[in-house]
Order: C-alpha cells, then sequence, then structure tokens
C-alpha cells in the first residue's frame, strides 16, 4: 500500500492521527506492505515510518 505523505497520511501540523496509525499498523500486521510516498528527504520521512 503507498501512502502520500503530505497532505494526505499527515496534516496540516505535520501530525498524523491516531486513527490512521492504528489502520497502517493494523495492515502491516496483517502482511500489507506499507510504503511512504513523499517529494521530501530521507531524513523527513525516517521519523515518519519508525512512528508506524
Amino acid at each position: 500500500m503507498a501512502v502520500d505523505i503530505d497532505g494526505t497520511l499527515m496534516n496540516p501540523q505535520f501530525q498524523i492521527s491516531d486513527t490512521d496509525i492504528a489502520a497502517l499498523r493494523r495492515a502491516h500486521a496483517e502482511s500489507v506492505e506499507i510504503i511512504l510516498v513523499t517529494a521530501r528527504r530521507h531524513t523527513f520521512a525516517l521519523p515518519i515510518a519508525q512512528q508506524l
């Protein structure tokens, strides 16, 4: 599952909702590969990936 980070997964305050975090963790637990998509640098995306 590819998920855009900016403006889709994250709100304007750069936060991810608890509901979205839970849904992505549930999908990952069921062997769904989660791919974070962004035009930003790896250093921006890595902390987000670690949060999930």
